[in-house]
């Protein structure tokens, strides 16, 4: 992977990534570190916070930035698969 387009597209989207897998960590886990790392994957992404630290409260808002508008759960699983076809 040193070197290869998968190590390029991880680390350029590594930020983002990482904010993707605290929401995953998030609806998988309960715990007070997986709502703190929740808490503020939303801030970054969306710019607030979501009452009680819910995943799919967040999953089902509009992203106010996208155009036309989207739910976040689009909007991460479309970048996801953009990702997935930039390393193939």
């Amino acid at each position: 992977l040193i070197g290869g387009t998968h190590e390029v597209v991880l680390l350029s989207n590594k930020a983002r990534l990482e904010h993707m897998a605290s929401i995953r960590h998030r609806v998988a886990h309960g715990q007070d570190d997986a709502q703190k790392k929740f808490d503020l994957a939303t801030m970054a992404l969306a710019g607030q916070r979501y009452r009680g630290s819910r995943p799919g409260r967040f999953l089902r808002d509009w992203n106010q930035s996208a155009t036309p508008k989207a739910r976040w759960l689009d909007v991460l699983s479309n970048e996801l698969k953009g990702l997935a076809s930039q390393i193939v």
